[in-house]
């Protein structure tokens, strides 16, 4: 219900941008607890997202076509595209690099 409350292709779409949110985020928090206590929170996972984003490509269908999009140095994407919890997983990733130090 929360997604929709229907099942069909849309309710479907939201429900995978919710697991896939989740599992990017949860990556974020992995790879930035990962780089031991140098910096602040926010400079430990601003840091993370520059050299060890947790989603490095994504795809899209262009004309039928399947293509690859390089997301190294764009992490959360951009344009129409981007992914609307950026500010929310990074929320997230500083909180739990704050509580875990």
């Amino acid at each position: 219900e929360a997604c929709g409350g229907v099942w069909d292709e849309a309710t479907a779409a939201r429900i995978g941008l919710l697991v896939q949110a989740c599992d990017a985020t949860a990556g974020l928090v992995r790879n930035a607890g990962e780089r031991g206590a140098d910096g602040t929170p926010e400079e430990t996972v601003a840091a993370t997202l520059r050299e060890d984003p947790p989603v490095r490509s994504t795809r899209r269908v262009r004309d039928g076509e399947p293509v690859t999009v390089d997301l190294s140095t764009l992490p959360f994407g951009a344009g129409p595209h981007a992914c609307p919890g950026r500010e929310h997983a990074v929320a997230i990733a500083c909180g739990v690099v704050a509580g875990l130090r």
